[in-house]
């Protein structure tokens, strides 16, 4: 008898240890689930339960950048490096009215270029286009693409600003295209226009 009993515990301890279990212990904290392995030699049926680990996985994975709920200023975005002469952030005045948030630029006759990577999160685009009070009297032109669509092209002089409300629903990349009526030499030095875009709005 007691040869029989070393026998079946020899038996249990070869299964345990070929299922890769211990053969006494605490089960870990992390064990999902307790598995019956049944283990038949001659005489009695012996039956061993033993804990079976399973690792929790972690199924987050990486998501893209979201756009902030609301929307925000198109100042925080950072003009991709298709741009050329991109707008830069900063305050300006237009028809006495004063602006905290707007993009600026200064172009010389040839059109620049700010371009916006706006992975299709944002529904509408708003803002007022305009020349800088302070700038001598040369008109500009602003021309906005959506994904390669003309959806605005604006004629700008002092004391006339012009209106921006696009719907820029799964547009992805937009392009601000802005140039001057001053062509090179002194007119670039003495009456180059500073062309406003204020309060310029990405709602989601």
């Amino acid at each position: 008898m007691a040869a029989m009993i070393s026998a079946l515990t020899g038996v249990a301890g070869l299964a345990l240890g070929f299922f890769g279990l211990p053969a006494a212990g605490v089960a870990s904290p992390t064990a999902a689930a307790r598995p019956t392995v049944t283990v038949t030699v001659p005489g009695p049926a012996i039956t061993v339960t033993a804990a079976s680990t399973v690792a929790a996985s972690d199924s987050a994975s990486p998501q893209s950048p979201a756009a902030a709920p609301g929307g925000g200023s198109l100042t925080g975005l950072r003009p991709s490096r298709e741009s050329d002469h991109p707008l830069s952030g900063g305050s300006a005045t237009m028809n006495t009215q004063s602006y905290s948030d707007a993009l600026l630029g200064n172009p010389c006759g040839a059109p620049y270029t700010s371009v916006y990577d706006l992975n299709r999160s944002y529904k509408q685009l708003t803002g007022l286009l305009g020349i800088d009070d302070s700038s001598q009297n040369v008109g500009g032109d602003v021309q906005i693409d959506a994904d390669g669509q003309h959806v605005q092209l604006a004629h700008l002089a002092l004391d006339h600003t012009v209106p921006v409300d696009i719907n820029v629903t799964g547009v992805q990349r937009l392009t601000i295209t802005y140039w001057t009526d001053a062509h090179g030499g002194a007119m670039c030095l003495t009456g180059n226009p500073t062309i406003v875009f204020a309060n310029p709005r990405l709602t989601t």
